[in-house]
């Protein structure tokens, strides 16, 4: 869990420093810094259940992985879908930004997964 801290903390630098560089107007900044959170939030509790499912079988690990990822996925469309609908006129820079942080920290917990199954 150390090493994936580590690690976790890379990738939200990494995160940040892209929302440093890309700029923006103040309240597309302030919902990129929304969205590092919320991702942020997501996966940590994502691995941390992960890890706790791996103490058992290795049939819990992946239904527990298969499970959680379902559930993310119909989590970020309903976010994605709510924000939409209500503010219309910033929905394209918000789904832009909240699909490319879906993309670093989906493979982020791609890789982390695949070390904690081999482990």
């Amino acid at each position: 869990m150390k090493q994936y801290s580590l690690y976790f903390l890379l990738v939200i630098a990494f995160c940040a420093a892209i929302i440093l560089t890309v700029g923006g107007s103040a309240a597309e900044v302030l919902l990129r810094w929304q969205i590092l959170i919320y991702y942020s939030v997501i996966s940590f509790s994502f691995h941390y259940g992960l890890v706790k499912s791996s103490v058992g079988r290795p049939q819990n690990f992946i239904r527990y992985y298969m499970a959680a990822t379902t559930i993310k996925l119909f989590v970020h469309l309903g976010v994605i879908l709510v924000y939409a609908l209500t503010h219309r006129s910033n929905a394209i820079p918000f789904i832009i930004s909240f699909m490319v942080a879906y993309a670093i920290f989906t493979a982020f917990e791609v890789v982390t997964a695949t070390k904690q199954k081999k482990a």
